[in-house]
């Protein structure tokens, strides 16, 4: 058995690696970025769409759900046994097993690789907004491995479905409620191929570990107390001039007073709140003087898309009045959340 679950693990590894060219999800991540930034800046051989502003470009294959679904792995013959039958387990197993109705927490970091992909299952009108979730996509791995009653995701914050997820990834916990079984530590190593190499193109985990619900209050107290950096495609309504770059870039601590942006008045108290912009830097775009990159650490709690565009002044100061001119934000990546967690 310890051969075959060897030789499975090294036939997923090879598979991982046939589709990555060798690369870790957090060098994809990197390279991904890498490749968006120096496009922009004219090195990338003149890509047309360098960092996917079309929602039709798809730069890693996708599996199909059917193939998907096919090449996951089920429970072995004999915990299959033992879940449907309740038997006594043996005590090699013993690890494997759940006392009744508590909870098996699950941790890791995700990353997102999708425009169109939420964090959380989002429905309107009973119809499913996106491609999927984030969630689902992650936990549709796991539940053979737990049989819980039911599971609830928590992440350190959420981004918009537009927005990608880069860089080390977000923090996010998994709680399986009433799991019957207890996946091991060799089992949490293979599901976390198995989501890279299954979801590529849309999710991809680091560091997936049993947890416990502890790890649920570091998260909120690193949700409340985090920086968190981005890349952000502008577009300003006159070519951008060095002194432009001088100014954004000579900015330190820049405090903001954000009313609730328009887009979620709907599900946000109406309220201003402080928030601090703590340093920008700038990367021009050669083939557009109307466009570029600005990169911005900020803050926990940020609207950074009404930073750049103001959302018809509710955000002071904002890109376009500290320019004097008018500013939009055509994309925007989240590329590193700063938290200390777990590993």
């Amino acid at each position: 058995m310890a051969e075959a679950s060897a030789s499975a693990e090294a036939r997923t590894a090879a598979r991982v690696a046939d589709l990555t060219g060798g690369e870790s999800v957090a060098g994809l991540a990197e390279a991904e970025k890498t490749r968006g930034i120096e496009a922009l800046k004219g090195d990338a051989g003149g890509e047309s769409d360098p960092i996917g502003l079309c929602t039709d470009r798809d730069p890693i294959r996708c599996d199909s759900t059917a193939e998907a679904a096919a090449k996951r792995p089920r429970l072995d013959t004999e915990r299959r046994r033992l879940v449907e039958s309740k038997e006594p387990i043996a005590s090699d197993r013993k690890e494997e097993t759940n006392a009744p109705g508590e909870s098996v927490y699950i941790a890791g970091r995700y990353l997102k690789f999708s425009r169109a992909l939420s964090q959380s299952p989002w429905t309107v009108d009973d119809g499913q907004m996106g491609d999927g979730s984030v969630q689902d996509a992650i936990a549709s791995h796991l539940l053979p491995l737990t049989h819980p009653v039911s599971h609830k995701f928590q992440a350190a914050g959420r981004e918009d479905i537009d927005v990608r997820m880069l860089g080390s990834g977000r923090p996010f916990l998994l709680e399986f409620k009433g799991a019957k079984l207890v996946p091991t530590v060799g089992d949490l190593k293979r599901i976390e191929g198995e989501i890279n190499e299954q979801e590529r193109g849309k999710v991809g985990v680091l560091q997936l570990q049993l947890a416990d619900a502890r790890v649920c209050a570091v998260m909120r107290q690193g949700e409340a107390e985090k920086q968190k950096s981005y890349v952000a495609v502008v577009w300003l309504s006159r070519p951008i001039t060095q002194a432009d770059v001088a100014k954004l870039e000579s900015i330190r601590d820049l405090e903001l007073q954000q009313k609730t942006p328009i887009r979620v008045l709907h599900r946000r108290s109406p309220l201003t709140r402080p928030r601090t912009i703590y340093s920008m830097q700038c990367h021009l775009v050669p083939s557009n003087p109307h466009v570029f990159l600005l990169h911005l650490t900020t803050q926990a709690g940020t609207y950074v898309k009404e930073f750049v565009h103001g959302d018809f002044g509710r955000t002071q100061p904002n890109v376009g009045s500290l320019l004097n001119c008018e500013a939009d934000i055509l994309q925007l990546d989240v590329v590193d959340v700063k938290m200390d967690f777990l590993l």
